[in-house]
């Protein structure tokens, strides 16, 4: 081959190479510039509710359910813009207890368990979800169908609710959404109520339908009356009207400050027509409300008619202190004692007494529990008071101690 083939065959690769060079250059520069058909948004859908439960107080059925905040695949939520309510109603037939039927079975729901109270006591409750009672059983059973087919649901059912976006916050009290729906007079232990929800995400998408609950609504009971509330140191105690052939009572309590009530603050099992609030704070104001208990799971509980408003005022002196001891010392008196066990404490004021002469030592409460006395006079024999004083400036009884001087 000459040279100048050679020279020839050489200049035409190096066009070559570069210009693939260029073209992966342009190529490249061109994909990071173009902009390809816009995503479709991610879906919000929400995770379906599996918590949905219903009782009835008074002439309305309430919807519960856990506010959702996250989608099935565990990404957070965002808020929901709605909220879908699914009923199928079936007639129910009313048969003697102890036939052997497909009754309703009864629902958790996580209300106070119903329970006897202790001797000497007004009544006492616990709070746990629960299906069972504690309490002797309606003498009924409601025996019509039993839970629905899904299948069955899905045809039968109709939307009975739609919350908007702009009336959800108002249906929602801390993590839970509360619906209520009506009943009619003509539903008493006729059919058997079945429900479901749908959720619908902040764009549109709804969720799978919920679990499935069901109640058979009931006659209501009448409402406890002249609910009297009575603040002591211990707490508030309350103590009402017994109804006759009530199973039990739901006590409620909320600030005064708040509109609506949540969960019951105690249960007490007839025939106890009492309760204490040990709970309460100080210097808050409460309005309490009791409910005649009818029926325990599905709970059927009265409507809430009596209301007793409580300033709970600390009118109440602080635990005294204890083994108080005097050291006298060259000219001083040091005083040390065992704490107050008051919750509320703001310290311990100190007198002392010469004669008839009784002076206050402090003018702030001291947080301690000792105190240095350096204004004494030497072969004096003073008698040193020591109170607990709370935040509310109440006085606890007084402990004192003789102290003679060197």
């Amino acid at each position: 081959m000459s040279s100048s083939q050679m020279s020839l065959r050489v200049s035409c690769r190096l066009p070559l190479r570069t210009f693939g060079a260029t073209l992966a250059l342009a190529l490249t520069l061109g994909a990071c510039g173009k902009q390809g058909p816009p995503l479709p948004p991610l879906r919000s859908v929400p995770a379906p509710t599996q918590d949905l439960s219903v009782r009835q107080r008074g002439g309305q059925l309430l919807l519960e359910f856990t506010y959702p905040t996250a989608t099935p695949g565990g990404q957070a939520l965002g808020g929901i813009s709605g909220v879908e309510v699914w009923e199928a109603a079936r007639p129910v037939a009313v048969v003697a207890a102890g036939a052997e039927v497909a009754a309703v079975a009864p629902i958790a729901a996580e209300t106070p368990k119903l329970e006897a109270p202790a001797a000497g006591t007004q009544g006492t409750a616990t709070t746990e979800t629960t299906a069972a009672t504690t309490v002797a059983p309606a003498p009924v059973v409601e025996a019509g169908p039993a839970a629905l087919d899904p299948r069955e649901f899905t045809l039968a059912s109709k939307k009975v609710m739609t919350l908007a976006a702009a009336d959800i916050g108002a249906a929602t009290l801390g993590e839970k959404v509360l619906l209520a729906l009506p009943i009619g007079a003509a539903e008493a232990g006729a059919v058997v109520r079945h429900f479901q929800v749908r959720t619908v995400g902040p764009l549109g998408d709804r969720s799978e339908a919920s679990n499935m609950t069901r109640i058979v609504p009931r006659k209501p009971p009448p409402p406890p009356v002249e609910i009297v509330a009575t603040p002591r140191a211990a707490g508030i105690d309350l103590a009402w009207q017994p109804v006759e052939g009530a199973l039990g009572y739901l006590v409620y309590r909320r600030d005064a400050a708040v509109k609506s009530y949540g969960k019951p603050l105690q249960a007490v099992v007839a025939p106890a027509a009492g309760a204490s609030d040990a709970t309460a704070q100080l210097g808050a104001s409460y309005i309490y409300a009791v409910t005649t208990v009818a029926h325990r799971a599905p709970l059927v509980e009265s409507a809430i008619q009596s209301e007793r408003e409580v300033r709970y005022a600390d009118r109440y002196p602080p635990p005294p202190i204890s083994e108080l001891v005097a050291l006298a010392e060259q000219g001083q008196v040091r005083l040390i004692w065992t704490a107050s066990e008051a919750s509320d404490l703001a310290g311990y004021r100190i007198y002392r007494r010469l004669g008839d002469d009784l002076r206050r030592l402090n003018i702030e409460p001291v947080a301690t529990t000792e105190f240095t006395d350096p204004s004494v006079a030497s072969g004096r024999t003073y008698i040193y008071r020591v109170v607990a004083v709370d935040r509310s400036g109440n006085e606890s009884e007084a402990r004192e101690i003789p102290a003679t001087t060197r």
